[in-house]
């Protein structure tokens, strides 16, 4: 996707208007990057594993390295670095593994994710324009569109 179709795609996300305040709750998976916190769908999660990244040489910054997930090899993603671009490589205190578009993809974090339960009426348009941020929670936390997020590395 090029940028010019990224942005227009984003654009038209933006201009949507919101749905009607809505009763059922969400199940999200929250964890923090740094100081901010950052919460994905749990339908898109496939685990979380506390198991040791693999560096891989010569890969972009944000490529933390592999991690053998049951006999398949998974990429595994720095979140500080995807997100900010200018954080220092984190130390991974676990891989939360997530189901996008591209396939089974980790997520290195620093800290343990843990799961919480809002109502949809609580999420609301995000006022910044950051890549892969669909919607913020209690004014503190930001809903990531993951795929959004990996179109914007490459």
């Amino acid at each position: 996707m090029t940028n010019a179709e990224l942005l227009r795609h984003r654009a038209e996300r933006l201009a949507t208007p919101a749905a009607p305040a809505a009763t059922a709750s969400l199940e999200l998976m929250v964890f923090a990057v740094g100081t901010s916190r950052y919460a994905v769908p749990l339908e898109i999660v496939r685990g979380v594993l506390k198991e040791p990244v693999t560096l891989v040489p010569g890969v972009p910054s944000w490529v933390a390295g592999c991690i053998n997930v049951r006999g398949e090899i998974k990429s595994v993603i720095d979140m500080a670095v995807a997100l900010s671009r200018s954080a220092p490589r984190t130390q991974a205190a676990c891989v939360l593994l997530l189901e996008t578009r591209f396939g089974v993809v980790g997520w290195s974090l620093g800290g343990l994710p843990e799961l919480q339960r809002v109502s949809a009426a609580e999420i609301q348009r995000p006022l910044s324009g950051q890549t892969g941020v669909t919607g913020v929670l209690v004014g503190t936390i930001a809903l990531l569109e993951i795929d959004e997020l990996l179109e914007s590395l490459g």
